[in-house]
């Protein structure tokens, strides 16, 4: 599985470092394109995923993934699916 870069959000977080030509808008697309195929592939839908360049009605310099509201059961589907690739991490390190 592909890792994408993530950015930053604050700046106690310096762990992560820009690459000076990185589009945060670009970055945040392919994060919900990325994140859209898996949880396709585990047939899980998230129909309002999207991504958000406005707040408040004001364009902003760093988009976010809106992941939407789900179903009960879609909720605990994703994180059953989190806790299986937490555990196969775990093993491979």
């Amino acid at each position: 599985m592909e890792h994408l870069f993530i950015p930053a959000d604050n700046e106690h977080d310096q762990a992560v470092k820009e690459p000076p030509t990185t589009d945060r808008a670009e970055l945040a697309e392919q994060a919900m394109e990325s994140l859209r195929d898996i949880v396709h592939a585990a047939d899980v839908s998230l129909p309002s995923m999207s991504v958000d360049g406005c707040v408040c009605g004001f364009a902003t310099q760093n988009p976010l993934v809106q992941l939407g509201s789900v179903r009960p059961e879609v909720a605990a589907r994703i994180a059953e699916l989190m806790k299986l690739g937490l555990a196969v991490e775990a093993d491979e390190s």
